[in-house]
């Protein structure tokens, strides 16, 4: 706190609002060592505890403790929304904050209103989801049955589902590959080729090994995570 506090006295106008409780988030471009981005988060001596953040040009998402969702617009530093869910991805090409919770569900809101635009039911938890760099696409991983889902967000209708392997937890989309890639922990990679934006194919059931959950994609490789066996060590 004692740090928030001295990095306040760089931010006046910020400093006069601020309380002993609340935060302050600053976005940094590491590759030009700038702020591009700040914001006061205000708690009003509530419970708060931030598990992720996650931001798009003006928008910026927080995820607390016990499934809440705030938004907020850094340009006029308010907050522009509160949502309940476990899960959430931003798109500011798309105008649109995506939301799924344990059950299935999936509520995809507008940025500008915080109004729900659609809702969709999954027959369970979604394993992970992603807007598509332009926003007009958002991939959907449903655990059972086991697909990637497209769906159109300019009309809200679902256009594709590829079968993927089981136990996914996580997934990323290569753009300049338009290639999505379904990380399963039943020992394999489902690699699913975007043909184009209406239609997908699954190309690849890559091996990996029994466990694989988690991954990082970086320039053009993707990293996975190979849990501890035995007297093996964890792996990259």
């Amino acid at each position: 706190m004692g740090a928030a506090r001295e990095e306040l006295q760089h931010f006046p106008e910020l400093k006069s609002k601020a309380e002993r409780e609340d935060f302050l988030i600053e976005l940094l471009d590491f590759s030009k060592d700038v702020v591009v981005g700040k914001l006061l988060v205000k708690t009003n001596k509530n419970p708060f505890s931030i598990e992720r953040i996650s931001f798009d040009q003006d928008w910026l998402v927080l995820l607390l403790k016990g499934d809440r969702i705030l938004l907020y617009s850094l340009s006029s530093g308010e907050q522009k929304g509160h949502f309940f869910g476990y899960d959430a991805n931003l798109s500011a090409p798309a105008g649109a904050l995506a939301i799924s919770n344990s059950t299935g569900q999936l509520q995809i809101f507008d940025l500008s209103t915080a109004q729900l635009r659609r809702e969709y039911k999954f027959p369970s938890a979604i394993a992970f989801k992603a807007f598509s760099q332009d926003g007009h696409r958002l991939f959907v991983f449903t655990r059972r049955p086991p697909n990637t889902v497209v769906i159109n967000t300019d009309t809200g209708k679902v256009i594709a589902k590829v079968p993927i392997g089981g136990n996914c937890d996580d997934g990323y989309y290569d753009a300049d590959r338009k290639r999505i890639y379904a990380l399963g922990a039943n020992g394999y990679i489902s690699a699913i080729q975007q043909n184009d934006p209406d239609h997908y194919s699954l190309i690849s059931n890559i091996p990996s090994t029994i466990g694989v959950r988690t991954g990082i994609f970086f320039g053009t490789s993707l990293y996975v995570g190979v849990p501890a066996q035995g007297l093996e060590p964890a792996q990259v």
